[in-house]
């Protein structure tokens, strides 16, 4: 979207907005609009509410394997605070250590709000 596009949208929105009754309105142009910058990177968008959940996700678990073939997602590693952590262990067993990538001893207190918030 072009700059003066984008600017006429967000003023017609505001505008709109100072009218409570158009809040559907402005909330469906604001979807809209986030719709169509993904779809310009190749998203598939199949309904606007989903694109309304996709800017509320604070965390991503993704895994190649596993949870098809043994339906278990087991953690391997992780981003806390800047610092990559690898997790020792094999799949639900609840024996091992969080390790820094670099190799360096961990300290609980630097990943405890992360795990408390997964």
């Amino acid at each position: 979207m072009d700059s003066f596009g984008g600017i006429s949208a967000t003023a017609i929105a505001i505008a709109v907005a100072s009218i409570p009754d158009a809040m559907p309105v402005v909330l469906s142009i604001v979807l809209t609009i986030g719709a169509k910058m993904m779809a310009s990177q190749k998203g598939l968008v199949k309904s606007l509410s989903s694109v309304e959940t996709l800017g509320s996700i604070t965390y991503i678990a993704s895994d190649k394997t596993g949870t098809l073939t043994k339906n278990e997602m087991a953690v391997t590693r992780f981003l806390a605070n800047g610092q990559v952590y690898n997790v020792e262990g094999n799949g639900y067993t609840p024996i091992g250590d969080f390790i820094r990538d670099d190799g360096t001893p961990s300290d609980p207190k630097d990943y405890q709000r992360f795990l408390e918030t997964v």
